[in-house]
């Protein structure tokens, strides 16, 4: 009788839980805007082993890389390359296993000068089947319109973009002249398709720390659900770490197995409730940086203008906490935040007095926006007063001022953790 009760428990199991596998089938680059710049130096920037020079290369002068690889290992973080630029390719000797040794990695890699772009694989030393796979762009990997404010068009790169390409240059004399450097990409999005019941979602693991293990404890689950067409960092609500728990389709589920090298993932329903361990983490790092302060004696006395002309007082929130998102119709990432102030109005809009203040560019925008994404508190024009009083800088901002009236808290882009960790 025990073991009958036994098979019958697990039967249950079994019929009762929904676990999907999905296939992670493409390799691929977050798909973002950033750039990262890679620069030749003249000197080698660890203790290396050198291969010996061939004939052709005996003449040329020895250039160096230094490309990041993970901060998430016990070898080097950075990996070294030799280079000998011939007249139509560069040959690139890359320490592909990351032992600083150049003499045992086989054949120098060609790159063309015809071509935009290689790959190369680095090795981890502990475990020859976790790779990382990272690219070389002599252009990047953008759109053409994109691509112009980067390079002009002899491949120099764009005297507008060159003071901040300079940052990733130990080089003084670095002055973007062409073959002086490369855009580098990590290739650590594996991409698929969940399809729970009617809803079919783009997903992607991405390997964060970039190590070639797709289940450590910073990597991430990624899934297009606002349907923004890419999966990158830049929305929010899109964002899980792989051990959070995820509410879709009015059930939550959480991944129950995920390969180490990113080839697939289980996915599974549970009765737990969700979990934001990933925005956790992330606000945690953006409170670093927050700003304390008080206000001035007259702030409840400023007025605020709607974007339909109608006056209102400030005094009206005084008394209760009081977030104010300041916010632009013109700024991706203002508009990217909406969906997380929305969830954080369901759970504490009753608690908090919500309005946003805008320096708008395009009203007519603004509205539609406001509109289409169903933002139901008071948006407000900002005015000189208010933004002297906080200092605004940067788009978005984010404040939160305590009951007391006095005292608050200012960050930059926020997630719905912001709330669970200041409000008491």
């Amino acid at each position: 009788m025990k073991y009958a009760t036994i098979i019958c428990l697990f039967i249950s199991s079994v019929t009762f839980s929904q676990s999907l596998k999905v296939v992670l089938d493409k390799a691929t680059v977050l798909e973002d805007e950033f750039v990262h710049l890679v620069t030749y130096s003249n000197e080698a920037k660890e203790k290396i082993i050198l291969p010996k020079k061939k004939n052709g290369e005996m003449n040329l002068p020895e250039k160096y890389l230094n490309i990041f690889y993970s901060w998430d290992t016990k070898q080097d973080e950075k990996i070294s390359v030799l280079a000998y630029q011939l007249k139509d390719e560069d040959l690139l000797y890359i320490d592909k296993n990351n032992d600083n040794d150049l003499s045992n990695d086989g054949a120098p890699l060609l790159f063309p000068l015809t071509k935009d772009s290689i790959t190369f694989k680095v090795e981890s030393l502990s475990d020859s089947k976790q790779k990382v796979k990272l690219a070389l762009f002599r252009t990047p990997n953008a759109v053409d319109s994109i691509k112009k404010y980067y390079l002009d068009e002899t491949g120099n790169i764009n005297p507008k973009f060159l003071s901040f390409a300079k940052i990733y240059s130990d080089e003084a004399e670095f002055d973007g002249s062409k073959r002086s450097f490369y855009f580098d990409y990590r290739i650590s999005l594996r991409k698929g398709k969940l399809r729970l019941q009617d809803s079919v979602y783009t997903v992607g693991l991405f390997d964060y720390s970039n190590n070639g293990a797709y289940n450590d404890e910073t990597d991430l689950l990624i899934i297009d659900l606002t349907k923004a067409g890419k999966l990158n960092l830049d929305i929010a609500s899109n964002v899980f770490s792989v051990h959070d728990v995820i509410h879709l389709n009015g059930k939550n589920y959480k991944l129950s197995s995920v390969d180490k090298y990113g080839d697939y993932f289980v996915i599974e329903e549970t009765k737990e409730a969700p979990t934001f361990k990933y925005l956790e983490r992330i606000q945690k790092e953006i409170a670093q940086s927050a700003k304390k302060g008080n206000l001035t004696e007259e702030f409840w006395n400023y007025q605020v203008v709607t974007l339909e002309g109608k006056i209102s007082s400030l005094k009206d929130y005084k008394g209760k906490y009081l977030f104010i998102n300041f916010w632009g119709e013109w700024c991706l990432p203002c508009l990217n935040e909406i969906t997380e102030l929305k969830e954080a109005y369901k759970k504490y809009g009753v608690q908090i007095g919500f309005i946003s203040l805008m320096k708008v560019r395009d009203l007519r925008k603004a509205k539609k926006i406001i509109s289409d994404k169903e933002v139901v508190w008071q948006n407000f024009f900002i005015s000189d007063e208010i933004e002297k009083q906080f200092r605004v800088k940067g788009y978005p901002s984010n404040v939160l001022i305590n009951p007391d009236g006095n005292t608050f808290i200012m960050v930059g882009p926020i997630n719905r953790t912001f709330f669970d960790m200041n409000i008491k």
